[in-house]
């Protein structure tokens, strides 16, 4: 962990658990490396067969269903720029689809996240550490998948409420600033995953 000088905080990746791993399906917590969900027998092989579609690399913002418009499109990536600068660890991707039939982005975001072929210069460990937010504009629901990097900072209850962040200014059109209030929480929440780690981190060195 560290701090610059001009004291714009940067994180590094020393990995504690924060939160556990859950399954996409059912969301039952997961014991580590298991090839199945044990209460719903979830995989990941059964999004290939849910999603038998051919997917592009991951974008920091791929606003498929026209969302936002070209200036809150801008807003949103220099938010997004100033996040990785403060945790250049963690990656971001915002997919937006018009797609009724999928009813489920939780589902469909995890197959993305981890189906879609790198994109150039991407490597596998960087996808691990990316967060994917899907955002159906058809059905009105989001997500957030985080890769497996980031799950233990941040339990699947703290990405909810996050999303909650955005629905007021998102329910008065201002969908650029929706986004910009969740990249502020989530900041605050990273922050404070971070401040519990090196306080673990100083107790385990004793």
């Amino acid at each position: 962990m560290c701090a610059r000088p001009d004291e714009t905080p940067r994180y590094s990746a020393q990995r504690f658990a924060a939160g556990k791993t859950v399954c996409p399906s059912c969301l039952v917590h997961l014991p580590q490396a298991a090839a199945a969900c044990p209460s719903c027998r979830f995989s990941g092989e059964d999004t290939m067969k849910m999603f038998p579609h051919p997917l592009p690399p991951l974008q920091p913002v791929l606003d498929a269903a026209n969302l936002w418009s070209e200036s809150e499109r801008s807003t949103i990536v220099r938010r997004v720029k100033k996040t990785r600068h403060r945790f250049p660890q963690i990656h971001w991707s915002l997919c937006t689809l018009d797609a009724a039939a999928i009813d489920n982005p939780r589902l469909f975001g995890f197959w993305m996240l981890n189906a879609s072929p790198l994109a150039e210069g991407e490597t596998a460990d960087q996808r691990a550490w990316t967060v994917l937010m899907v955002i159906n504009g058809a059905t009105g629901k989001a997500a957030i998948v985080p890769g497996y990097g980031v799950e233990p900072w941040l339990s699947d209850d703290q990405w909810h409420k996050l999303l909650l962040e955005m629905t007021v200014a998102w329910g008065r059109g201002r969908r650029g600033l929706a986004v910009v209030k969740f990249f502020d929480a989530a900041e605050r929440l990273l922050r404070r995953a971070c401040r519990q780690a090196r306080k673990k981190l100083r107790h385990q060195e004793r």
